[in-house]
């Protein structure tokens, strides 16, 4: 019942604006944000070689006289 009542505290203790969530979660949203940044950019580097790879690799066709 405790719980329901720090609950009830938090809600009521002040009127809900997006500002104030950003604000008391700004270290949260700036970690997530540059951590999918990080992720983002290890994943276009490895495809960027995966793309070199593939422009250095050689195609040879043979044709057999029958």
């Amino acid at each position: 019942m405790k719980e329901s009542r720090e609950i009830d505290q938090i809600f009521n203790k002040k009127p809900f604006s997006l500002r104030s969530v950003v604000q008391e979660h700004k270290v949260g949203i700036l970690g997530t944000i540059a951590f999918h940044l990080l992720i983002l950019i290890v994943l276009l580097i490895f495809k960027i070689q995966a793309y070199k790879d593939f422009l250095n690799s050689d195609l040879v066709l043979e044709f057999m006289e029958t």
